[in-house]
């Protein structure tokens, strides 16, 4: 009987560490990196504006498709079109999926760009680097 008891113990010990870790990475993917003006939560707004290489878009921020097997999230933006953009930052680094809610709309700003080595595994219809 002891023996059941302490199994109980240790499977409400793990099922109480398993919702913690759950609701704290919730609470930090809500965060959003203020200091980057050029990616902004919106609402239901589904224009794109390009002039140049310049480019205004809103959509859904989400993990890349990998063209093979990914393990990693990798942060783009998919637009009403369906169309998904790899994202980096001005120092060409990628977005760090802890810092952005995947599933919500967000409004880039930036410039097309080639994409780079590290976005070449996935699926994207091109990369957009922030300003």
């Amino acid at each position: 009987m002891k023996k059941k008891n302490f199994i109980i113990v240790i499977l409400l010990l793990i099922l109480l560490f398993l919702v913690f870790l759950f609701f704290r990475q919730k609470t930090k993917s809500k965060a959003i990196n203020t200091n980057n003006s050029s990616i902004t939560n919106t609402s239901n707004e589904n224009s794109s504006t390009t002039t140049g290489n310049s480019v205004t878009m809103n959509g859904w921020l989400r993990c890349l498709p990998h063209k093979t097997r990914g393990v990693l999230c990798v942060i783009g933006i998919e637009n009403s079109d369906n169309q998904i953009y790899g994202l980096i930052k001005q120092n060409g680094k990628l977005l760090d999926p802890t810092q952005l809610t995947t599933g919500s709309r967000y409004k880039v700003t930036g410039n097309y760009v080639a994409t780079p080595n590290s976005l070449q595994a996935y699926k994207i219809q091109g990369t957009i680097k922030l300003k």
